[in-house]
């Protein structure tokens, strides 16, 4: 991932890109370029989205369980990705609003035989400059990926929530981008109204048009993440969790039934569950759980992963600068290995009884044997090798196999 001070210069040059863009098309009067204003300006948000989820991961404050907050904060970026479709929504219904007005003042104009020239002049820098900021964000940044990939699985239709779970892959073409294939339309409109300019009412029309797909964005994207908020069970687990217990009840004298169950999603691609399940006094418990969990597993179609913690003690004579170098080369790892390492969270070790670990970083992995095969890479090794050894006094590193349901109270 690009890093944090990359993301929000970024943020802050496509949001000015978007806004002149946006003030061209008042000045020249033409909607199809405010439009395109308005859907770069959310791509800018997009990025900001970025933004906030590198800190939200990065920043262990933000995952620390509270009495208040017992799954930490994470949440936040999905407040900010609900807010950016309520944007879209909005400037959806303004495009719609302003399209069909100015559709209506030109039929009074003509029909008071009003020939005055309406020939619509459209800036086409800012019309090129807003399709290179939009590849850049598409291309570079992988723009609302999680978005998109929260629509393919986290609605449950025709998907399996490990996709969504999959947000941090780098693999999404933005062919499969609706959101950035939605801007790119915005430019075609816009060239497409440059190039006829003699055509009446193309420019409201192109308008319509835009403002027709940012609801067909906005409103399902807005659904899906109200729905984590309000803490809602997906579909899919809604649909499978309880079942697949039953059926291990039917079939296993141990598992005597379901009391209850909530399942549902704490932020992008992380389910949170909690499961009564009643079981006979005289069973094996942790067998038992074995058995569920491997179930739900299947049923959610959710992989057990390994991640590896490593805390650093950076020697006193390496500046914080430096630090951040070497940690960054590590998390870039990230990007030079994708089918190993899932994720990476890297920081300042804060804790009170640090022992001197100065910094820590945690990967997430495939499985076990993709995190034995990331030890041996050269990539990996070569970082070792020559930016860690020589700049840190000791190493701690943890590895080992989490299950998502890894832990359980019985009543």
């Amino acid at each position: 991932m690009p890093g944090q001070k990359t993301l929000f210069t970024w943020t802050v040059v496509h949001a000015l890109i978007a806004t002149f863009t946006w003030l061209s098309g008042l000045s020249q009067g033409s909607l199809a370029i405010s439009g395109l204003g308005y859907m770069l300006m959310f791509d800018a948000f997009g990025i900001l989205n970025i933004f906030v989820s590198s800190v939200v991961h990065t920043d262990g404050r933000f995952k620390k369980s509270t009495v208040r907050y017992p799954f930490g904060v994470q949440r936040i970026e999905v407040l900010f990705g609900l807010s950016n479709a309520i944007f879209l929504l909005f400037i959806g219904m303004n495009m719609l609003k302003e399209s069909l007005e100015h559709m209506m003042l030109e039929g009074d104009h003509h029909g008071a035989g009003d020939h005055h020239d309406a020939t619509v002049r459209i800036p086409l820098f800012w019309t090129i400059l807003g399709l290179g900021a939009t590849l850049v964000g598409a291309i570079g940044y992988q723009n609302h990926k999680q978005f998109c990939l929260l629509l393919q699985a986290g609605s449950g239709h025709g998907g399996t929530w490990s996709s969504a779970a999959a947000y941090n892959q780098k693999t999404l073409s933005i062919l499969h981008n609706q959101y950035s294939l939605a801007t790119l339309a915005c430019v075609a409109g816009v060239i497409l109204v440059w190039l006829l300019p003699a055509v009446d009412s193309l420019d409201n029309m192109v308008a319509i048009a835009q403002s027709v797909v940012m609801f067909a964005l906005g409103g399902p994207l807005t659904k899906v993440l109200g729905m984590i908020l309000l803490q809602t069970t997906p579909p899919m687990a809604l649909e499978g969790v309880e079942d697949a217990v039953r059926q291990l009840a039917s079939t296993d004298g141990s598992i005597l039934g379901l009391d209850r169950s909530h399942v549902w999603a704490n932020t992008y691609g992380q389910l949170v569950g909690t499961l009564v399940v009643r079981i006979a006094k005289e069973a094996d418990e942790a067998a038992t759980l074995r058995t569920i969990q491997q179930r739900l597993f299947s049923t959610l179609d959710v992989d057990p992963h390994a991640p590896g913690a490593v805390l650093l003690k950076i020697k006193p004579s390496v500046s914080e600068e430096q630090a951040k170098e070497i940690l960054q080369k590590l998390a870039n790892l990230e990007k030079q290995l994708p089918h190993l390492v899932k994720s990476v969270h890297l920081g300042t070790n804060f804790a009170s009884r640090a022992k001197g670990f100065t910094h820590g970083f945690t990967m997430i992995f495939e499985s076990k044997e993709a995190l034995e095969t990331y030890d041996k890479s050269p990539e990996h090794v070569k970082v070792v090798t020559e930016d860690v050894r020589p700049n840190v006094d000791d190493v701690l590193a943890v590895d080992y196999e989490i299950l998502p349901f890894s832990s359980a109270s019985y009543l």
